[in-house]
């Protein structure tokens, strides 16, 4: 026992910092997902699935405020930044630190000296607005820490401030709502503000600490430049994950969006995978294209990409089950939701490689286009077919989208890259549609299985034997992967 506990001790030392990067964030984003399931059956048993269903429409609208409101300045060209400025990084964050605030600032004074205009717009009461802006002006914070920590390979500090968010978010806010006699989902997002802003006031305080840097005209040029192109992209994003529920509850009933967001919560859990993968890649990413190595790329992200598909391929084999947990009776249509929204899941995140390209090359019109492009698409299909094939359809026409938008920024980047005389293939696109096509095979038998338990159980039975017979393989993989600079 104790030799075999040295020999992991012994394997994890001689991981790269990369490596050990990306496997601290993937437990921290499981830990944080996690807990973030366990919170769904609890409110789905003491809210109905009309009030849950509202519950998800209020916090679509916080997501869509986010973009306009802070401009996601520390997303992606922020860790572009911090690699183009590595030797001035505590100025450039402080500048960048400033700038969210004024703008979020800005927002604020327009949004409540037109209150009138905004509240026939949107039908959003003053205080619930009010909530949004404070809870506003702790993220841009977060990310900004987040984003650097990430990217200097601070796992450490990352994963203990933000499990330590996951776990008071929750408990404070399970306070506030059974002290509630209505409106009950309110206490999540008190919790949620109340602890960020804790959290957001000690960032802003060390950030300045270093370096107080108000206004650099360079610095909020270049990403304002950068990032207001961008926003109709992280717009349409945010659309294509929130439109479903908003157009469900208007055009069906609050009870239907709520089944859905029920499925919509399951599948969107593979996104820790996603999102923890590529919070590792994409500074590894931008660092081989900055180095001009464009070798291994293609092979490493083909890897990530099966090992995605992967663990999507074991939600939609374990749906059925997993909804009877997580919801009462009147949500088990949500398993009909959870494979097309896996398919979306795995879509997302080979897309996402390609945008990376395009974020590095600051190619900010193109993405922006395929955005657009992507979000009209769905909001006519499901104009169109909401009303023909009920809710349930709007599993399939997300797929849809999201098969249009990733094919837009494919041909996006191949075009920057021909731009920017990348002379190696970046990314091997055959590999990426071969496991794509098995996987969407594989999950169409998966689904069927649904009817007929036999079949799903009898697949996943083959799938564990496979697996252990071909553990060795994968264990040396696994080896050979774990020497590379990645």
């Amino acid at each position: 026992m104790n030799k075999k506990i040295f020999n992991i001790r012994k394997n994890y030392s001689e991981l790269s910092k990369e490596v050990k990067s990306s496997i601290w964030y993937t437990f921290c984003n499981l830990m944080q997902k996690g807990i973030g399931f366990i919170v769904v059956p609890i409110l789905t048993r003491i809210l109905t699935t009309s009030e849950y269903g509202i519950y998800n429409i209020f916090l679509s609208w916080i997501q869509l405020f986010e973009i306009i409101v802070t401009l996601r300045l520390s997303w992606g060209t922020y860790i572009v930044g911090l690699t183009k400025h590595k030797n001035d990084r505590d100025r450039y964050t402080a500048s960048l630190q400033s700038l969210s605030i004024c703008i979020i600032s800005i927002s604020a004074i327009i949004y409540f000296y037109f209150e009138d205009f905004f509240y026939n717009l949107l039908g959003l009461p003053t205080n619930m607005v009010l909530l949004i802006f404070l809870t506003l002006y702790t993220m841009p914070a977060i990310g900004f820490w987040s984003s650097r920590q990430k990217v200097e390979f601070k796992y450490k500090q990352m994963v203990l401030v933000t499990l330590l968010m996951s776990v008071f978010i929750p408990i404070l806010g399970f306070i506030f709502i059974f002290n509630m006699n209505e409106n009950k989902y309110e206490g999540m997002i008190y919790s949620r503000l109340i602890i960020q802003a804790i959290v957001a006031v000690f960032i802003i305080y060390f950030c300045y600490k270093k370096s107080f840097v108000f206004f650099n005209k360079r610095y909020w040029i270049n990403a304002l430049k950068t990032n207001i192109p961008l926003v109709p992209y992280y717009y349409s994003l945010v659309l294509l994950i929130t439109i479903d529920k908003i157009m469900i509850g208007d055009m069906i009933s609050t009870s239907k969006a709520g089944i859905y967001s029920v499925a919509f919560s399951m599948g969107m859990v593979m996104q820790i995978f996603n999102s923890s993968l590529n919070s590792s890649i994409q500074p590894w990413l931008f660092r081989k294209l900055n180095e001009k190595k464009y070798g291994g790329i293609s092979k490493n992200i083909v890897l990530f990409t099966v090992a995605i598909i992967f663990v999507n391929l074991i939600l939609i084999a374990l749906a059925p089950e997993l909804v009877r947990i997580m919801a009462p009776v009147e949500y088990y249509e949500a398993i009909w939701i959870i494979p097309p929204m896996a398919v979306s899941v795995v879509i997302m995140f080979i897309y996402q490689h390609f945008v990376n390209i395009e974020f590095y090359f600051e190619a900010s019109k193109n993405i922006a286009i395929a955005s657009i492009a992507a979000v009209i698409i769905k909001i006519i299909l499901n104009l169109w077919l909401l009303p023909i094939y009920g809710y349930l359809v709007a599993g399939y026409t997300t797929v849809i989208s999201y098969i249009i938008f990733a094919i837009a920024h494919y041909l996006f980047m191949l075009k920057i890259c021909y731009k920017n005389k990348c002379n190696e293939k970046i990314i091997d696109i055959k590999m990426i549609l071969l496991s794509f096509g098995v996987f969407i095979i594989i999950s169409s038998i998966l689904t069927l299985g649904y009817i007929n338990n036999e079949i799903r159980y009898i697949f996943i039975l083959i799938s564990i034997i496979v697996i252990f017979l071909k553990r060795n393989q994968i264990i040396m993989s696994y080896k050979n992967l774990k020497n590379k600079d990645i």
